[in-house]
């Protein structure tokens, strides 16, 4: 199942260091949650109309969707750019631009969120961070690495439901070979024990720079209703 994303919003037009970064959690599925107002501020779960949201698809995808009548967004990416199309999710990936009039945020992508928060101002040592970060990546671009295209979907997967638990055993069941009373539990893998946990690759995810060699999607059709 898909999970919330953390990641950290750049203006890149912000008058001072405080200002320039906001940590941020994109929700799943097209539920209220991160979105771009059109007077280009970061709000959150906000009831009026939005320039653009930024959500998490079924296939673990950072999204960026314009709903129909909203301002012009632009998303840019090294060298390429484009104007997103209404009701279409474009796929997000890290270090890509967000231009909604003459304001530009840059994406920071850092993997699952261990806890859904509303939007907040990074803390300094974390925003110099990032600043490397970006310095890196734009130095990568310099040097010749071409950068991947910009991907818009037709269809985007849907956010499935969690299936329903197993039926309990039958207590009637019993083992004849077994002697009376021993219940037969049903051989079903949903039972098994889960296996041990491990500790995820920092550069897991679909959404890192290192597997972006997809174009940027955009789909036809807005994603079909998520479970609430």
């Amino acid at each position: 199942m898909p999970e919330p994303l953390a990641l950290c919003l750049e203006d890149l037009d912000a008058s001072s260091t405080s200002d320039r970064f906001v940590r941020c959690v994109a929700v799943v599925g097209r539920t209220p949650g991160l979105g771009l107002a059109p007077a280009a501020t970061i709000v959150w779960r906000s009831p009026h109309p939005l320039a653009c949201e930024l959500w998490v698809s079924g296939d673990d995808r950072l999204m960026l969707y314009r709903p129909e009548g909203a301002v012009a967004v632009i998303v840019r990416r090294a060298i390429r750019s484009l104007d997103v199309p209404c009701a279409k999710p474009v796929v997000l990936l890290d270090q890509d631009e967000i231009e909604i009039g003459s304001r530009r945020f840059r994406v920071h992508i850092h993997g699952v969120a261990p806890r859904v928060h509303a939007p907040a101002p990074l803390p300094q040592r974390s925003a110099g961070n990032l600043q490397i970060a970006a310095a890196v990546a734009l130095s990568m671009t310099v040097a010749g690495c071409p950068p991947p295209k910009m991907e818009v979907r037709d269809n985007p997967p849907a956010v499935m439901p969690d299936p329903p638990p197993p039926p309990p055993p039958d207590a009637d069941a019993v083992d004849p070979d077994a002697g009376s009373g021993q219940v037969l539990v049903p051989q079903d893998p949903r039972y098994a024990a889960p296996p041990p946990e491990s500790s995820p690759s920092p550069d897991a995810g679909a959404n890192k720079k290192a597997d972006a060699a997809a174009p940027i999607e955009v789909r036809d059709r807005p994603p079909a209703p998520t479970n609430e």
